[in-house]
């Protein structure tokens, strides 16, 4: 529970480093994944890519710092097999960046996709 602090100001709690929350809603909220920790995430999360849809994924990251790159890069596993988080960039306004350009579907926000970081 890292993002739990008591403040000694007052003794409450507060919650703390909400800047990755994500509305949900029955009629269409925010994706999910734009920022992550992936020891946290649920399966749905993730995507298998194949050889054309890493080049999609790479070309949709191109220009971005280093340090992200690192971050999303595909992992391949010893079969060969490509995984990333199905991540996204985001906007200056905070809007979805081009995701028709991704080769996934990004992940709406959910109270699923919330229980597996409990």
């Amino acid at each position: 529970m890292l993002n739990v602090v008591r403040l000694s100001l007052d003794n409450r709690l507060r919650l703390i480093d909400l800047d990755a929350a994500a509305k949900f809603s029955r009629h269409g909220g925010d994706y999910v994944c734009s920022k992550f920790s992936s020891a946290i995430l649920p399966p749905e999360c993730f995507a298998k890519l194949d050889a054309g849809q890493v080049t999609k994924f790479e070309a949709y990251f191109e220009g971005v710092g280093a340090e992200l790159r690192e971050k999303v890069a595909p992992k391949v596993d010893k079969r060969g097999a490509s995984y990333v988080v199905k991540t996204f960039s985001l906007t200056e306004d905070g809007a979805p960046k081009r995701i028709d350009s991704l080769p996934y579907e990004p992940v709406e926000a959910s109270v699923a996709v919330d229980y597996w970081s409990l």
